[in-house]
């Protein structure tokens, strides 16, 4: 039987950014560093460029022995709303515990709506390769794992438009709490906060994680 996400409708705070949401905001927060406005950490995308990026699919990183939790994702959620140029967004995490070591990968992905598409915008992500170790405070009290990691900007695995990279592509650190389900599920917090990042998968020492649907604007 085929294992589900019941995605929560949560989106991330915009940061100098005209931001549309799909359900209700809460504010994401980084640990360290001066993240991207774009980057979970940061909490949502700067206004980006309308111009065509790499026309390439959108690739983030996906696990081969999870289920894939890009499978289902809502797409032309962000045709009408109160934005010109734009994209179904989300934050896709995975991630690979090895004794006190952790080490992943999260991207932020887009899917072009139409008006953006017409500009020649097309979907796109951006990836930061994660690096890190186990244990910190947590402010979730039925998680069992807190991982700290450091976010690398990985440009050349990335393909959104230049301008869009130049902007959002930063580094940044950020605490997560995973909470273990039985069955296989999982939830990821924000480790300072508790506040929910997403939902995805665990088997081992992996997990993997997507965030619910949010509208970017451009």
């Amino acid at each position: 039987m085929r294992r589900t996400i019941p995605l929560i409708a949560v989106c991330l705070a915009g940061v100098g950014a005209s931001l549309g949401c799909v359900g209700p905001c809460s504010a994401a927060e980084p640990t360290a560093g001066a993240p991207a406005a774009g980057d979970p950490a940061a909490g949502d995308p700067a206004a980006g460029d309308p111009a065509a990026g790499d026309p390439a699919a959108v690739t983030p990183a996906a696990s081969t022995d999870l289920p894939d939790v890009t499978a289902d994702l809502m797409r032309g959620a962000c045709d009408n709303g109160p934005g010109n140029a734009g994209a179904d967004t989300y934050f896709v995490g995975d991630f690979t515990v090895s004794d006190s070591l952790v080490t992943g990968s999260e991207s932020r992905v887009l899917y072009a709506n139409a008006k953006w598409q017409a500009l020649s915008g097309a979907d796109c992500a951006i990836r930061w390769t994660m690096s890190g170790t186990v244990g910190g405070a947590s402010a979730c009290g039925r998680c069992d794992l807190v991982v700290n990691v450091q976010a690398t900007p990985d440009i050349t695995g990335s393909n959104c438009p230049d301008t869009m990279m130049d902007a959002d592509a930063r580094p940044f650190s950020v605490g997560y709490a995973v909470e273990r389900l039985d069955g296989g599920n999982v939830r990821v917090y924000f480790a300072k906060s508790g506040k929910l990042l997403g939902e995805g998968f665990h088997d081992g020492d992996r997990f993997n994680y997507v965030t619910a649907h949010k509208c970017s604007w451009f």
